[in-house]
């Protein structure tokens, strides 16, 4: 059964939510002072190790650090995604993120999903926002630079705390909401149909070339091969459709969290949005019949 919601209705999404906020920072700083996304988090974190001196911010959007335990999908996270949602301060928390996993591979070399590594993004952006500006207010930043000009709501246009200390890391995995008309907001302006995407106005506010990639507009850049028939680019992942008369519906990138809900950008600019309430994860959304309905609207 489906039930109209109101685009007000607020929504816990932290899964989705990372992804939006994580990639919009990254890039939108890409577009503004260059050099951000191959950026090193051995340079910008004090409290890392010297495994991390090699591993670029865009390696962690890419949640593929070369930091990890368990290959097979979901065993890492499994393991230590509840120490590091428990976690009360901003130290517990980073040093979770940064130490549950020792360096096994070089980094960029292999995809293994951790909540831990957007928050390590988030970390990084912020401290070199900080050391670029001579202010840590990285939200307000991004509120100016996007969401006040995308009229988003008042959600998430405040910091909103993730640790129960005075540093409120924003823009990082946990205590995260959007409302159902802030996903759709967010999900045409990324789309990769939207021949303005990453535009407001007429002026480039996200890195075209980094947004493309994770939109999988990019053949010479795919990302990283995540499991089964997915992949994973810059914090989307994307899976392949194979439909009738419509090519261009190769690849169709999304976001997802729990419950299962997903935001899933249509490469003919359209944006599909649902959110569950259920209680049973699901970490493959499906949306195959709604996939080839849009099709049908525009190819």
């Amino acid at each position: 059964m489906y039930s109209r919601i109101s685009e007000s209705m607020l929504v816990p999404s932290g899964s989705i939510a990372k992804t939006f906020f994580a990639l919009i920072a990254a890039l939108t700083l890409e577009q503004e002072f260059g050099n951000v996304m191959s950026a090193k988090i051995g340079t910008l974190i004090d409290e890392a190790a010297t495994s991390w001196n090699s591993v670029s911010i865009e390696d962690a959007l890419d949640m593929a650090t070369g930091h990890y335990r368990f290959v097979s999908h979901g065993l890492d996270d499994a393991t230590t995604s509840k120490v590091f949602d428990i976690a009360e301060t901003h130290s517990t928390k980073l040093l979770t993120a940064l130490n549950s996993y020792r360096r096994r591979s070089s980094p960029g070399e292999r995809w293994v999903y951790h909540t831990t590594d957007i928050y390590i993004a988030g970390v990084a952006l912020r401290n070199l926002f900080t050391s670029l500006t001579g202010s840590d207010n990285i939200l307000l930043y991004l509120d100016l630079k996007v969401f006040q000009p995308l009229e988003l709501s008042s959600i998430v246009r405040n910091s909103i705390r993730t640790t129960y200390d005075d540093i409120q890391q924003p823009l990082s995995t946990t205590g995260m909401f959007l409302t159902v008309g802030d996903a759709i907001k967010l999900g045409r302006f990324l789309n990769p149909g939207n021949k303005s995407r990453g535009k407001i106005k007429g002026k480039q506010i996200l890195d075209a070339a980094a947004l493309d990639a994770s939109l999988q507009l990019n053949p010479e850049n795919r990302g990283f091969f995540a499991y089964n028939d997915y992949l994973y680019n810059k914090g989307f992942f994307s899976r392949s459709f194979s439909l009738e008369n419509c090519e261009n519906f190769n690849y169709v990138p999304y976001t997802q969290a729990k419950g299962p809900s997903v935001v899933a950008l249509f490469p003919n600019n359209a944006t599909y949005v649902y959110f569950s309430d259920s209680t049973t994860p699901d970490d493959d959304p499906e949306f195959s019949y709604e996939a080839s309905e849009i099709a049908k609207l525009r190819c």
